[in-house]
């Protein structure tokens, strides 16, 4: 990475308001209100508070994660908030979120902005590697063809 890229990539990063936005389905809302609890409470480790990375510097915390779209603006669509207040999407996988439309949305917004290296799963439910749709804990907007072959996930 260029000194340019590097710091546009600081820079882009460094102004959201919300370090983190967590995608899932309402039924899998216990899990989702618990990793933002943990998420907004984790103290960083001091000797990596403080240091430079791809990201910007490291901070002492996470400070403010987004769980609910009620928390959007009247006015702001989700890809707008996506794009001026969203660093980091997590999505809570289950097969409940593997057929939500709307966590298919998120994920698709993220990826269309050039987010997709800021994309983290969490399975919570399901499994990665069934061909059940009943089972499969990834919405098919997660899987690429790339996260498709590291995780032997192809046929």
């Amino acid at each position: 990475m260029t000194k340019y890229h590097y710091a546009e990539k600081v820079r882009r990063l460094a102004g959201f308001r919300y370090k983190a936005f967590i995608s899932y389905r309402h039924l899998d809302e216990n899990w989702a209100s618990w990793l933002q609890g943990a998420l907004e409470k984790y103290r960083i480790p001091k000797i990596m508070v403080g240091k430079k990375t791809g990201y910007g510097e490291i901070p002492a915390r996470l400070d403010a994660v987004f769980r609910d779209r009620e928390d959007l603006s009247s006015s702001a669509s989700l890809t707008e908030s996506v794009k001026h207040e969203l660093s980091t999407l997590v999505v809570i996988c289950s097969p409940a979120a593997a057929q939500s439309r709307w966590v298919k949305e998120e994920i698709r917004a993220f990826k269309e902005l050039g987010r997709a290296d800021r994309i983290y799963a969490l399975i919570v439910d399901g499994d990665p590697q069934s061909t059940d749709p009943a089972e499969q804990c990834f919405p098919s907007t997660l899987v690429s063809i790339r996260f498709c072959q590291a995780y032997g996930l192809c046929n």
